[in-house]
């Protein structure tokens, strides 16, 4: 049924039907867009007024600013072909259209996660000048280089390898079980990330209280595990083969929301001096340092 539009007023940009879902993932992306160049800005503000000494994990952070913004093109891209669409509505050539931008979305997705979590784990090498902690957090970067490549892959080669974007009545077989795998690996690096921290200042000499805001500001990655989680509980092996671009609207939602959330929580920490004069030499020592980094 066609909407009346009133004088003066101008028509929605998208609407929500049973067959056109488009509209969640619009506004998730543009939204989502915006706070990532917003949080972007700060850091480079922070960086350029208070501390301008740029380190790896600004690269790390930049670099994932970067895809993350090339993979919000390319699912704005995917809505302008017709995902979020019924495949009724569409032509063939929009349905192929879509299919190849989601998936190529999805594969940026994962290097932005990758090298979002990679950035916390540089930031925190940059703390510290204890070898132990040397040693953990390249174990650590070792262990998300290689989450983000097995994900790249293990989702590049979801379908027939011709034409791996196709997933519209082709023989996708495992992609629930690839999904959860990489799901479940996520969880585990986010919530490591939050132990890597706590493993930083544990043996520190400062009051309890200090040691507990230092690690409350990289819990701020712990509320990603709820888009993760209902990222999977969307996710549906039938319709992956049936009407993807319709059924799976819901998952692609969560996945931006995962992705910006991921960006955002990576600046978090250089806001405001949280730490002053810390020193990570051994475990007592405090190294002089503003925390804008």
């Amino acid at each position: 049924m066609a909407i009346v539009v009133p004088d003066g007023q101008r028509p929605p940009f998208a609407i929500v039907t049973n067959q056109d879902h488009g509209a969640w993932i619009l506004i998730i992306a543009w939204l989502g867009l915006a706070y990532i160049l917003l949080f972007g800005a700060i850091r480079v503000f922070v960086r350029l007024t208070i501390n301008p000494i740029f380190g790896l994990d600004d690269v790390g952070l930049a670099a994932s600013t970067a895809t993350a913004i090339i993979q919000t093109g390319l699912i704005l891209g995917a809505c302008a072909n017709g995902l979020g669409k019924s495949l009724d509505l569409l032509s063939a050539s929009s349905q192929v259209q879509a299919q190849r931008m989601a998936y190529a979305s999805t594969l940026f997705a994962y290097i932005t996660l990758g090298l979002s979590k990679a950035s916390v784990v540089l930031f925190l090498m940059r703390l510290s000048t204890s070898r132990r902690h040397y040693i953990a957090f390249r174990a650590a970067t070792g262990v998300i280089c290689a989450w983000t490549v097995a994900s790249l892959f293990a989702m590049a080669l979801q379908c027939e390898l011709s034409h791996p974007w196709r997933s519209v009545g082709r023989a996708c077989p495992g992609t629930a079980l690839r999904l959860t795998a990489i799901s479940a690996f996520d969880i585990i690096t986010e919530v490591a990330l939050v132990g890597l921290a706590l493993f930083l200042v544990w043996g520190l000499q400062m009051s309890p209280s200090i040691k507990a805001s230092i690690v409350f500001v990289f819990a701020f990655r712990l509320p990603m595990l709820v888009p993760i989680g209902f990222r999977m509980s969307n996710f549906d092996s039938l319709a992956w083969v049936e009407d993807p671009l319709l059924m799976l609207a819901p998952y692609y939602v969560w996945t931006q929301a995962e992705l910006v959330y991921s960006v955002i929580s990576a600046t978090i920490p250089t806001l405001r001096p949280l730490i002053r004069n810390l020193n990570t030499q051994g475990e007592s020592e405090a190294k002089s340092s503003d925390w804008h980094q």
